[in-house]
């Protein structure tokens, strides 16, 4: 019996580390979020094989949003779409091969966005105290000043709503975009109902899902109104806290996209003259589709046109009264004190218009 036990010892050791090496391959591809470690106690070439078919979907997954939704079409390259067919063995190969993919389009505002990269742009999105406001006494007038930092938040238009019912005393408004580098559409058009009683906000051309896309925003007196590829809606607006109260804008360099959509379109519509030094010049619309993974591409999928119909892209918004600040005298703020002196006046225009 003994010696029946001794000959079938082999045999169950091979059964045990078979059963070890099977079930250490049904852990590492139980997870797709789990990369495979190279360093594997049993690495094998048939394993490494076996996710490629993931890798290769992944990166058609995005070439089919960059062919879908880019406003180049034509530097789309066919060429890219199967050049990686077989050679994606890792995550790091993978994502080699989308930035090769999206360096080809050439273009600034189209970009990969690593799992870091798209997990800080999700935090940016839940950013709150975003907007600095203040109360500014100058010879006997009331200025409410507010500073809106970003619109890369889902509490600006909020924010910018409640500093605004804590300012309803003053005479007149100083708004500061300067370094404002932009951010969610959505955001910014909240805040422009906040300024504004009716008229058109932008116009957006380009295209999305493999169709040209059109899209005008503008407002009523009590409504949204949303024209999507000649389809209307409404919905509820935010009510205007500023009236007919004169408004001030202050721009630079870094004001940019939705901030520079702002601005324009304030202006356009007789709410606001604009301050300081010419804005940056974007004037695209992004989109951004977060993958599975973790990561992410963003997209520019259409140019916006201010309600003049003109389009800043690559220009920028030149100012009523250009004001340059001096980087040498940080101290003072020349953009600030001529934006006081003219809303100042502004007020007293508006005060004997009134009369």
């Amino acid at each position: 019996m003994l010696r029946n036990m001794m000959k079938k010892m082999p045999y169950f050791g091979f059964l045990v580390l078979f059963s070890i090496y099977i079930l250490s391959i049904a852990n590492v591809n139980s997870n797709p979020a789990l990369e495979l470690n190279t360093h594997h106690p049993y690495p094998s070439n048939w394993l490494i094989k076996l996710r490629q078919p993931e890798w290769e979907a992944y990166y058609h997954r995005i070439f089919g949003l960059l062919a879908e939704n880019t406003m180049y079409p034509e530097k789309i390259d066919r060429n890219m779409e199967h050049k990686f067919d077989g050679k994606l063995y890792s995550f790091d190969s993978a994502q080699a091969a989308v930035q090769e993919l999206v360096a080809c389009i050439n273009d600034d505002y189209t970009y990969f966005c690593n799992i870091a990269e798209t997990n800080k742009k999700l935090q940016d999105a839940e950013e709150k105290n975003t907007v600095e406001f203040k109360k500014i006494l100058l010879k006997n007038k009331k200025l409410g000043y507010l500073h809106i930092k970003t619109f890369a938040s889902c509490f600006v238009a909020e924010e910018t709503q409640t500093s605004l019912q804590k300012l309803r005393n003053v005479d007149g408004y100083i708004l500061d975009l300067r370094d404002n580098n932009g951010g969610s559409v959505e955001e910014v058009y909240k805040v422009f109902s906040l300024f504004c009683r009716e008229g058109k906000f932008v116009t957006v051309k380009g295209r999305l899902n493999g169709e040209d896309y059109f899209e005008e925003l503008s407002l009523t007196k009590n409504k949204c109104r949303r024209t999507t590829n000649g389809y209307t809606t409404e919905e509820e607006r935010n009510k205007n806290l500023t009236g007919k109260k004169p408004v001030v804008i202050i721009t630079n360099g870094k004001t940019r996209s939705a901030a520079e959509m702002l601005a324009g379109a304030l202006r356009d519509n007789g709410r606001a003259n604009i301050i300081g030094s010419k804005t940056y010049g974007k004037g695209v619309v992004q989109n951004t589709w977060v993958l599975a993974n973790g990561t992410s591409v963003k997209i520019a999928i259409a140019r916006y046109y201010l309600p003049s119909g003109i389009s800043i892209n690559g220009t920028g918004i030149t100012p009523d009264m250009l004001i340059n600040q001096p980087d040498e005298n940080k101290h003072s703020d020349r953009e600030l004190t001529s934006a006081k002196q003219e809303l100042v006046q502004l007020i007293c225009s508006h005060l004997k218009v009134a009369r």
